[in-house]
C-alpha cells in the first residue's frame, strides 16, 4: 500500500511536471532542469525499477545529438530544444507507474489540457475585445501546437476505462470548441488518425450496428463543441458584438455542466443524433471552408516546405543545420521563402 501511494505520488509529480512544461516556455533551461532533478530524486527515493533500456537509450541519444548541433553552432547547451534534454528522466519515471498509476497521470493530464482549453477560450475573448483575435493560441502559443495538443488530450479521455472516464467528459466540450477555435486542419487530421485507432478497438468488443451507434453518438458530440468554437470566431471576426465571446464562454461552461444529460439525451433519441451530426456538422465545414479559404494553398505549401527541409538533410547529416537555422538557409536558396521559424514537420525540423 505504501508503494502504490509513492507511485500515485510520482504521477501526481509527473502531471505537474508536464503542465509546468506545457504553460512554462519549454525554452526554460530553469523548469527543465529542475523539474527534471525532482522527479530523478522522487525515483531513486523508491528504488530500483526496471527500464527498457532501448528505449531509454533513443532518448539519450536525441538528447546528446541536440547537445552536439547545439554546441557547434552556439557553443553551449542552453539555445537548443532543452525539453529534449529532460525526456530520457522522464521516461525513466515512467517506468516506476504502475497500471493504476499511468490511468491516475492520464486522467491528471486531461484535466490540465482542460484548463488550458478554457484559458485559451478566455484569453482569445480578450483578444476580441482589443480586435486582435485570430485563432486560439494561448499558452502554447501556435494554433497548431494547441489543437494538435488538445486533440491528443480528448483522444486519451476516450481511451480511459468506463469507469474512469465518465467522471471527466464533462471537460469534452471545452476540449474540443477550444480545438475547433484554433481552425488547425493538422490537428482535424490528428484528430481523424486517432479515432481511427479509437473505432478500430471499439470494434472488437462491439457489433458493426453498435459500432455505428458508437460512430453517431461520438459525431454528434464532436461537432456540438465544434459549432460552439466556431461562434467565439464568428463573434470576433464577423460581427460588431466581439464582447459575445465572453458569453460563448459561459455557455460552453454550462454545457459542460450539461454534459451528462445531453449525451442521455443523443442516446434516447437516435433520430436527433443523426440531425445535429448534419446540420451542425454542416455548419462548421462551411464555416471551416469559409473561414480558411486559403487552407488547401497553405497545405500545399507545407508540402513544399517539407521538400526543401529534406533537401538539406544531406548538408550536415551528424549535426543539422543547427536550432532554429533553417529560415536562414531558406532565406539563401533558390526555393520560394516561407517566412516561417520552423518546418511543419517534427521528423524532418
Amino acid at each position: 500500500k505504501h508503494q502504490l501511494t509513492a507511485r500515485h505520488g510520482l504521477a501526481v509529480l509527473l502531471a505537474v511536471v508536464a503542465f509546468a512544461y506545457v504553460v512554462i516556455p519549454v525554452y526554460s533551461g530553469v523548469v527543465s532542469f529542475v523539474g527534471a532533478t525532482m522527479v530523478c530524486l522522487y525515483c531513486f527515493a523508491l528504488g530500483p525499477t526496471k527500464v527498457d533500456l532501448r528505449a531509454l537509450g533513443g532518448f539519450c541519444l536525441l538528447a546528446v545529438a541536440t547537445a552536439v548541433s547545439t554546441v557547434a553552432y552556439f557553443g553551449d547547451i542552453s539555445r537548443g530544444s532543452i525539453i529534449f534534454y529532460v525526456l530520457p528522466a522522464l521516461y525513466f519515471a515512467s517506468s516506476y507507474l504502475g497500471t493504476s498509476s499511468r490511468r491516475l497521470l492520464l486522467k491528471l493530464c486531461v484535466i490540465g489540457a482542460a484548463v488550458v482549453a478554457l484559458v485559451s477560450l478566455v484569453v482569445f475573448s480578450v483578444e476580441a475585445m482589443n480586435d486582435t483575435a485570430w485563432r486560439a493560441r494561448a499558452v502554447l502559443g501556435s494554433p497548431n501546437a494547441l489543437g494538435i495538443f488538445l486533440a491528443i488530450a480528448w483522444l486519451c479521455l476516450l481511451c480511459l476505462r468506463e469507469k474512469d472516464r465518465r467522471p471527466l467528459l464533462f471537460l469534452e466540450p471545452i476540449l474540443l470548441s477550444c480545438l475547433a477555435l484554433t481552425l488547425s486542419g493538422g490537428s482535424l487530421l490528428s484528430l481523424a488518425c486517432g479515432l481511427g485507432v479509437v473505432l478500430y478497438r471499439e470494434k472488437k468488443t462491439c457489433s458493426w450496428r453498435e459500432l455505428g451507434s458508437f460512430v453517431a453518438h461520438l459525431l454528434a458530440r464532436m461537432v456540438i463543441a465544434f459549432f460552439l468554437g466556431i461562434m467565439f470566431y464568428i463573434a470576433a471576426n464577423r460581427t460588431i458584438i466581439p464582447w459575445f465571446c465572453f458569453v460563448l464562454v459561459g455557455l460552453v461552461v454550462l454545457v459542460s455542466v450539461m454534459w451528462p444529460q445531453i449525451m442521455r439525451l443523443l442516446a434516447d433519441c437516435r433520430w436527433l443524433t443523426y440531425a445535429v451530426v448534419l446540420l451542425c456538422g454542416l455548419v462548421f465545414v462551411m464555416a471551416l471552408f469559409s473561414f480558411r479559404q486559403s487552407a488547401l494553398s497553405t497545405f500545399i505549401e507545407r508540402i513544399w516546405m517539407m521538400e526543401n527541409g529534406i533537401g538539406y538533410l544531406l548538408y550536415y547529416p551528424l549535426i543539422g543545420l543547427g536550432y532554429e537555422q533553417w529560415p536562414l538557409y531558406n532565406l539563401q536558396d533558390a526555393d520560394m521563402y516561407f517566412n516561417v521559424a520552423q518546418i511543419h514537420n517534427t521528423v524532418i525540423h
